[in-house]
């Protein structure tokens, strides 16, 4: 049994079969189609580098700003995996440099955490714009390290960050088995937290 033509539609912009984009879009899909997790063709094509199934999906009607659930981009998934030449490819077709997802980051933001130099360079050249400060919060008129212009910080923040840390291990290792993983996460939270 052939897969549905949304299927094959996805399969072949993250893929960068252009020609059965083409196929599919000339028999009546839209080029906007979605996969179950929300994310267009285009998005897929940034995901993946496909420069030559992005010339087709936007030719044939795709969305440069089409957003995914979480508010994000073809432009901010093509940051995030390190998608050099499809971020210019997209820039070049008039994409919006500077779309803010539901974090309140641009794609700006998303390459400087952690900083990848080179995507940072080619957005900073080509315009785009930071919506958070990356410089360290002390360095910011009046706050100290916590981002707080009162006291210190104290240990309370210290606690809720690693009860996350600790609630988030446990889910990351489904609370059994992997307990040599477990220990070595713990231990590396417990030693950062060393005065």
């Amino acid at each position: 049994m052939a897969p549905k033509p949304e299927t094959q539609f996805i399969r072949a912009c993250s893929t960068g079969k252009a020609e059965v984009i083409r196929e599919l879009l000339q028999g009546g899909l839209s080029p906007e189609t979605r996969d179950t997790y929300g994310l267009t063709g285009l998005i897929w094509a940034g995901r993946k580098g496909q420069v030559a199934a992005a010339e087709v999906l936007l030719v044939g009607g795709a969305d440069p700003e089409a957003k995914d659930r979480t508010g994000r981009t073809a432009l901010h998934h093509a940051v995030a995996f390190k998608r050099l030449d499809f971020v210019q490819f997209i820039a070049n077709h008039g994409a919006f440099l500077n779309p803010v997802d539901m974090h309140g980051c641009t794609p700006l933001d998303l390459a400087s955490w952690p900083v990848d130099s080179k995507m940072v360079e080619l957005l900073m050249r080509l315009g785009a714009e930071r919506k958070k400060s990356h410089e360290p919060p002390e360095k910011r008129k009046g706050l100290n390290r916590f981002g707080s212009g009162g006291a210190t910080g104290g240990p309370i923040f210290q606690l809720e960050l690693s009860a996350f840390a600790f609630s988030s291990i446990r889910s990351y290792t489904n609370g059994v088995g992997n307990t040599h993983l477990r220990q070595r996460a713990l231990a590396f939270l417990f030693s950062s937290m060393a005065p």
